[in-house]
């Protein structure tokens, strides 16, 4: 019987260091899936397989972060470990100019939630203004950052 590791490399496309080395076998959410052996054993991402044979252990509270930007890539050196608040801002669309609803990406119009995940104030404020009048009740009062705001427009 061969080797974990054996079959993995048979499942990988490796070339020199600097390129990608495509992953050839089973894919689940877009990214490479490696069986461990057996049913029991379960099964493995396999850039984090090849990561944590040829680099060491992912440290906790951590992922993989792929710097060439594909998902199938199994070339450690394509890797970095970041925060999964990092992780998210990464590859969010974070560079986007403007959110879903056409508002500005800025830093005075961006929060972030506690799981990293960018919120757009004005969205956000929206949102509360709706939930309000479907209550019945009266709108809030703009905020005093939101009258300097309004007033310097015109």
């Amino acid at each position: 019987m061969t080797s974990a590791t054996e079959r993995f490399w048979s499942l990988t496309q490796r070339g020199a260091d600097a390129e990608c080395w495509p992953w050839l076998g089973a894919v689940s959410g877009k990214y490479g899936r490696f069986a461990l052996g057996r049913r029991s054993e379960g099964n493995a991402q396999a850039h984090r397989f090849v990561y944590e044979l040829l680099v060491g252990a992912v440290p906790e509270g951590c992922e993989l972060h792929h710097e060439c930007g594909d998902k199938l890539c199994v070339n450690p050196a394509h890797l970095r470990t970041v925060t999964r608040v990092e992780h998210f801002r990464l590859t969010s669309g974070a560079s986007d100019t403007h959110c879903a609803n056409g508002h500005p990406r800025i830093p005075e119009n961006i929060t972030y939630r506690t799981d990293g995940r960018p919120r757009c104030r004005q969205c956000q404020r929206e949102a509360e203004a709706r939930s309000r009048a479907r209550q019945g009740r009266t709108p809030k009062s703009p905020s005093k950052q939101q009258k300097e705001t309004d007033s310097s427009d015109s």
